[in-house]
């Protein structure tokens, strides 16, 4: 069993929890529905991390998936990009 604590680099500030909900429910669907643009896994990772904080764990696996899927090295990024990702690896490597 997994517990379902959320550490503090996932956690979203409460006053802002309703517009990154409504914003991530336009972006979401637009997102999925974009082909192989490099865009799409670059989002992705900030969708799955947008969604680790709300307590949407399963649809954040799904977007992180869609990064990890994409076989785009890392290094690609920038360093806050590169924590973003490890962070998410952390979470999800024994599911992965």
């Amino acid at each position: 069993m997994r517990l379902q604590y959320i550490p503090d680099y996932f956690k979203v500030i409460p006053q802002k929890k309703d517009v990154l909900e409504e914003m991530l429910e336009i972006l979401m669907p637009e997102v999925e529905s974009w082909k192989s643009h490099p865009a799409k896994y670059e989002y992705s990772i900030h969708i799955a991390h947008y969604l680790m904080g709300l307590g949407r764990r399963d649809e954040a696996k799904k977007f992180y998936l869609i990064f990890k899927e994409s076989k785009i090295s890392i290094e690609q990024y920038a360093l806050w990009m590169r924590q973003e990702v490890e962070i998410l690896d952390a979470e999800f490597e024994v599911e992965v």
